[in-house]
This record gives structure tokens, sequence and C-alpha cells, in this order.
């Protein structure tokens, strides 16, 4: 493997990629956790800002499985409407409250964006791992892990850490 990772860390447990790839551990819809299989069950929408909007006039789209080409859940179909109120959703954000804060800010806001990640992490995985037609053992470590790994939000928590383990 050129340029790839022959191991990997996921909830202080090592992975082999090989055994990842190997094991061809797929998420049964029938092993899901109660909350991963309400999340699929529910009506889904657009978030554009803070709000929910609801499903559009153009239709619902079905999200499949590539696994098993099961269908898991439906989503709206976005439109030119939905793309310019979320354009308008993030230039509002960044000249308004995320755009005001202080790097330091920011970061206990990622940081804080990293603790719910992993507090949902099993969710995550299942979804993803149901979403991209994978084995659960990828899912965890390298999308979920790699989202809520802390060193990729916070340079300071990188610092913190080396300083601790010099000491």
């Amino acid at each position: 493997m050129s340029g790839a990772p022959e191991a990997f860390l996921y909830r202080n447990r090592r992975y082999r990629v090989e055994d990842a790839h190997q094991r061809e551990e797929k998420v049964a819809l029938t092993n899901l956790l109660a909350t991963t299989q309400a999340f699929l069950d529910r009506p889904h929408g657009h978030v554009i800002g803070d709000q929910r909007v609801g499903s559009t006039d153009r239709g619902l789209i079905a999200v499949r499985d590539p696994a098993s080409a099961s269908v898991v859940a439906h989503v709206p179909a976005g439109g030119a409407g939905e793309i310019d109120s979320a354009v308008r959703a993030a230039r509002d954000a960044l000249q308004g409250p995320w755009g005001k804060m202080t790097p330091a800010q920011r970061e206990h806001a990622l940081l804080r964006v990293a603790l719910k990640l992993e507090q949902h992490a099993e969710e995550l995985a299942q979804l993803e791992a149901i979403n991209q037609g994978k084995n659960i053992v990828a899912a965890r470590a390298i999308d979920v892990g790699f989202s809520m790994d802390r060193r990729c939000v916070s340079p300071s928590f990188v610092w913190s850490q080396s300083c601790l383990r010099a000491s």
C-alpha cells in the first residue's frame, strides 16, 4: 500500500488495515441500534442555518445501501431555492457569530462537536456503513474515528498533549 497506513487506532484499540478489508462485516439492518433505526425511520429534511426545512415539491430521493441495494431512507430533493438559502445562511454565519469568534472560541466550538461525535460514534458508524456499503470496522475507525480525532480539530490540544508526554 503506497502511502496508506498499515494500522490505525480506534478507541484505544489497534486495527490492522488488512483486518478491516478482509473481514467483510456488514451492518445487518436487524442489528442496528434503536437510535440508528429511529433516525432512518423518521422523515428527513434539509438543515439550512438553524432551521429544518421540510420536503420540497421536487419530491423525495431514495437512499440505498450500496451493499444490498435496499432502500434505507428517503430525503427531499433539493433545488436552486435550497442552495440559495444555504449559501445565504453560510454567509450570515460568517458575518455573524462564527466570524466574530476568536480562534480559541472556534476551537472550543469544534471540540464540542468532536465530543458529540464521540457520544454518537456507533450510531454514526452504522449510518456510514449503510450509506457507503462498507464494513462497520472501517466506518468506525476511519469515517467516524478520524472525524472525532481532536488532534485534527485543535492545534493547542496537540501541543498540550505533547507537553504532558514530555514532562
